[in-house]
């Protein structure tokens, strides 16, 4: 904290205005009390000294605000340096005050004490002054005292208050700069996650173009040279180019059922609610489980979030594969703010599969993508034994980078 050379001050807690003015109430009792024209809270600068509070009475001379240099022998000063109570009954008695600007303004008799905060700060003094000579007795002494501490009291608060405002200060930097790492961390998980479809889609599409086509070539050619050995010597040579043809063929399918593992080719013309049912019915097919469906139609979503539900669907349906289940059931549903996907296995009790799966994805790397659009991913289990995986993305027909 800033604090001066001089008077090693906190300069950067403010004093609220409501403070102020119940000061001021104050000092107008302990004026009256002690029967002086002026009781002031001083408040100490780094240069400076300030009538922070004042009584109201109209022999004091002094103006709320109004600053004084420090260094010209302020009884004020005094109080501070020594950090203890000074009396002056009558100044024009003492030579040592002949100098003291508040002699020149009248003020001749002074009692006062230090103002510290908790922390040890000086924060100046409360102090009474009067016009005559004037011998402050054990009880008004004790009076200011007392009055000293509400004072004291009141700055307490008031640093607990600052040192709250610090922390939530700081908290909330900290948590901003936590939003910005998130932010990024989700961009980078949105980039990532359509850099790889995009990748997939270029895979698929070289395997259609190149390999498939390819494969379809050297059939034809098989065929036409089928069609033109002789029967003799075509007839030993049958079973062997039958062979070829069919590993052929069967390559083929391969390769189809790799382009529609990387991108389903019904999601890219057909869309999700299609691609959907197709793979539950490639589901059923290979575990025999069966399956319903409500699909609607979901056309304010944008594309890379219908490849991203895509993804979650295909990542559950092989973690309800890995256990026993009796029956799924897939909804989907645009709202007007939401597309929500609703994945139900029945009879399943919840497991992973064997991470070492080609492709395999866990639950917690599927919530951190939905996240990254701005989604949310649950996952409970009902006394019932029903197993559920919701996805609520919001809707949008494109989304940031």
């Amino acid at each position: 904290m800033a604090s001066s050379a001089k008077h090693n001050i906190l300069a950067e807690v403010d004093v609220p205005d409501h403070f102020r003015e119940r000061w001021q109430e104050t000092l107008d009792v302990l004026a009256d009390v002690l029967q002086v024209p002026a009781a002031l809270v001083m408040r100490v600068h780094e240069r400076e000294i300030e009538v922070f509070a004042r009584s109201g009475g109209k022999g004091n001379v002094y103006e709320e605000r109004e600053l004084a240099p420090l260094d010209t022998g302020l009884y004020c000063e005094t109080v501070m340096s020594s950090r203890d109570e000074l009396m002056v009954p009558d100044a024009l008695a003492d030579p040592s005050w002949q100098d003291n600007p508040d002699v020149k303004q009248g003020m001749v008799s002074y009692l006062g004490l230090p103002i510290a905060w908790p922390t040890g700060h000086v924060f100046g003094t409360i102090c009474v002054l009067d016009n005559q000579p004037h011998v402050y007795p054990e009880l008004h002494r004790s009076v200011l005292q007392q009055f000293r501490d509400l004072v004291q009291n009141d700055l307490a608060l008031m640093f607990e208050n600052h040192l709250l405002k610090q922390e939530v200060t700081e908290r909330e930097g900290i948590e901003r700069e936590l939003r910005r790492a998130q932010e990024h961390l989700q961009s980078l998980t949105r980039r990532l996650q359509t850099g790889r479809e995009h990748e997939r889609a270029l895979l698929a599409r070289e395997l259609h173009d190149d390999v498939i086509q390819n494969l379809t070539a050297i059939r034809m050619d098989l065929d036409s040279f089928s069609r033109q050995i002789p029967e003799m010597l075509l007839k030993p040579a049958r079973p062997s180019m039958q062979t070829i043809e069919d590993r052929v063929m069967s390559t083929i399918q391969r390769v189809r059922e790799m382009c529609d593992t990387l991108v389903p080719a019904v999601l890219e013309d057909l869309g999700l609610p299609a691609a959907i049912a197709w793979a539950l019915e490639d589901f059923e097919r290979r575990t025999g489980t069966p399956f319903e469906t409500q699909l609607s139609e979901i056309g304010g979503t944008a594309p890379e979030m219908q490849h991203l539900l895509y993804r979650v669907l295909e990542q559950t349906l092989r973690h309800i594969a890995s256990a026993p289940c009796t029956g799924v059931t897939v909804e989907l549903e645009e709202k007007r703010r939401s597309t929500v996907l609703r994945i139900t296995a029945s009879g399943h009790m919840p497991s992973e599969p064997d991470p070492t799966s080609p492709g395999y994805m866990p639950v917690e790397e599927m919530k951190a993508q939905v996240a990254s659009w701005g989604g949310r991913l649950r996952t409970w289990h009902t006394p019932e034994g029903l197993t559920i995986l919701q996805v609520s993305l919001p809707t949008a027909t494109t989304t940031p980078l």
